[in-house]
């Protein structure tokens, strides 16, 4: 099961993949960095925040990105 907090990588530069099914620009990886060093929660919370944005087959999409952003403004 993945919990959302296993370390990755991010180390390869925009436009790589960076694990299953999300791909970062430049700017993204310095959020997540940048989240990383307030917490390994928040910085997971993120990067599913951006596989939301990249999956055009969820109907909810905006639901679940507004409960995203109440867990990283919770944080």
């Amino acid at each position: 099961m993945n919990d959302g907090f296993d370390e990755q990588d991010l180390s390869q530069g925009p436009g790589d993949t960076q694990g299953p099914g999300v791909e970062l620009t430049t700017q993204q990886v310095e959020i997540h960095r940048n989240l990383e060093s307030i917490g390994p929660e928040i910085a997971a919370y993120y990067l599913d925040g951006i596989r939301i944005l990249q999956n055009e087959n969820l109907e909810t999409a905006a639901n679940l990105l507004a409960h995203v952003a109440r867990e990283i403004d919770g944080v």
